[in-house]
């Protein structure tokens, strides 16, 4: 009995450890964040600058507060149509996209990333274009439609090794099977 109690307790501990260490690299990088707020207080900001800056903000927010991460995207997202910045806006309803299909609203989160990828074709904005790919590839890996997940994936690295978009090749790979998931 005393046996089965210390390692019901041990098993206990390991795995509220694994829960606390890997909770600890999930959520916003409260740094940056006050970083890009302050950045974004400066008068001298252009209106492209300010997209920029709160797409990243979206970005920034995504793992931790959905609100947020809607709240920036859309407010990239007005701006950035507002001027005609239409890679900002790109950039921005991937943010709108993704915080979309964490929410379990797969339908909708897959609409947005396929304007994105036909949208940016048309601009020959080719990191929107492997980004729309890349959110593809997920939503129809979220709902367990591996093989179209898989395709959607590779075209965004493909995309990404041709402009030479390190983070987008490791996004892709990271998302798909050969990463670490």
């Amino acid at each position: 009995h005393d046996i089965s109690l210390f390692i019901l307790m041990r098993i206990l501990f390991f795995t509220l450890m694994g829960l606390l260490v890997s909770l600890s690299g999930i959520g916003q990088n409260q740094i940056l964040i006050d970083t890009l707020e302050e950045h974004l207080e400066k008068k001298s900001l252009s209106d492209s600058e300010k997209v920029d800056t709160y797409v990243l903000l979206a970005r920034e927010y995504r793992y931790s507060d959905s609100i947020t991460t809607a709240f920036y995207g859309n407010k990239a997202r007005a701006l950035a149509e507002s001027i005609g910045y239409e890679a900002g806006q790109m950039d921005a309803l991937y943010e709108i996209g993704w915080v979309t299909m964490t929410v379990g609203y797969y339908t909708e989160a897959e609409v947005l990333f396929h304007q994105i990828v036909q949208r940016s074709s048309k601009l020959d904005y080719d990191r929107g274009r492997a980004k729309g790919y890349n959110g593809l590839g997920m939503v129809r890996d979220y709902i367990g439609d591996y093989s179209k997940a898989l395709d959607n994936y590779f075209k965004a690295l493909n995309i990404s090794e041709d402009i030479g978009g390190d983070q987008g090749v490791a996004l892709s790979l990271n998302n798909s099977p050969f990463g670490s998931k």
